[in-house]
């Protein structure tokens, strides 16, 4: 009797099951030969009583010749009387290719920290078990999960149980477009109100881990220390060094390392310079002792004089005239 996997029926087959064939029944197995056939096609001849048959596919119909007498020479002996076993129809499913989405990365390159989602788009399944680097991830009826514990070439595999029982996987090697260094920045300064801050300066420039990787800057600033509000990206302040326009409140500074990896872009920040700018000494302008605007007759003269300043000796004044200075004192 011919079985196929231990057993005589007709079997339809996952794609990654192995086919052997089997023959029982029979005495003094080791005097016999046999012929193991696909529809009318010979594809093994042998002494052995099973036979694996290499990359089957689709449907077809196997049976088998036993002959009485051993091999002869390796072939079949032509005086050798034989008998046909049964036939057994298999179907050997196709294998189902698993589309799985990754998204939180472009090509499979994602930022370190990110939560990178995985979602099986087909084939449908009953259950879906999803690893990383071979430990559990999730087991069950989603196909959905994420994982934020990624390190630079991680497996995500998933094993898609179908309907009719069969199995389909696949699996992403994820890749870590690391900043190594996002570089140092000095500039940290004290200017007057409405002055300009000199250049803020590239101590060291950033790194990356990847050599493939591109690195660029952009500077931003901020009112808060903390850059937790009112954060500005400035426009055209790419490069290493920057130097900041009139500023009139105390400024705040970051510079951004950009890595790009397979079209990825990640940031990382550099420490934090201040530029501080510090408060005007203050002062009033009085006319003849008067802050008011005033006509004066021919015959008076125009003193002007400051009040409301603390130290005095120790301040200068310009007066001025519309836009020019008439006095510097």
């Amino acid at each position: 009797q011919l079985l196929l996997n231990g057993n005589p029926n007709n079997q339809t087959l996952c794609p990654d099951e192995n086919l052997v064939l089997s023959i029982t029944g029979i005495s003094d197995p080791a005097n016999k030969s046999f012929e193991y056939r696909r529809g009318g096609v010979v594809i093994n001849t042998s002494s052995s009583t099973s036979f694996e048959v290499p990359n089957p596919s689709g449907t077809a119909n196997y049976s088998a010749y036993v002959y009485d007498m051993p091999l002869l020479g390796g072939n079949i002996d032509p005086a050798a009387c034989r008998s046909l076993t049964n036939s057994i129809t298999v179907i050997k499913l196709n294998e189902v290719n698993v589309n799985l989405a990754v998204t939180g990365a472009i090509s499979n390159t994602y930022c370190t920290g990110d939560n990178v989602v995985f979602e099986v788009i087909n084939p449908a399944g009953t259950n879906y078990e999803f690893k990383l680097n071979d430990q559990p991830l999730q087991n069950g009826p989603s196909a959905t999960t994420s994982s934020t514990n990624i390190t630079n070439n991680s497996i995500v595999s998933v094993i898609v149980t179908l309907a009719n029982g069969c199995t389909a996987s696949t699996s992403v090697t994820l890749i870590e477009n690391t900043i190594d260094s996002p570089g140092t920045i000095t500039g940290t300064q004290s200017i007057c109100f409405n002055a300009q801050p000199t250049q803020l300066s590239n101590a060291t420039t950033a790194s990356a881990t990847n050599a493939s990787a591109t690195i660029s800057y952009q500077w931003q600033s901020s009112p808060n220390a903390d850059f937790s509000a009112d954060v500005t990206t400035i426009g055209g302040a790419n490069n290493e060094n920057f130097t900041p326009g009139i500023l009139s409140q105390t400024t705040y500074f970051r510079r951004l390392a950009v890595s790009v990896l397979n079209s990825k872009a990640c940031t990382s920040t550099t420490d934090i310079v201040e530029v501080e700018v510090k408060d005007g000494p203050g002062g009033q302008l009085l006319l003849n002792g008067n802050p008011n605007n005033q006509t004066l007759c021919p015959d008076e003269n125009l003193v002007l004089s400051i009040t409301g300043i603390s130290d005095p000796a120790n301040k200068s004044f310009e007066y001025r005239r519309g836009g020019v200075v008439i006095n510097t004192s």
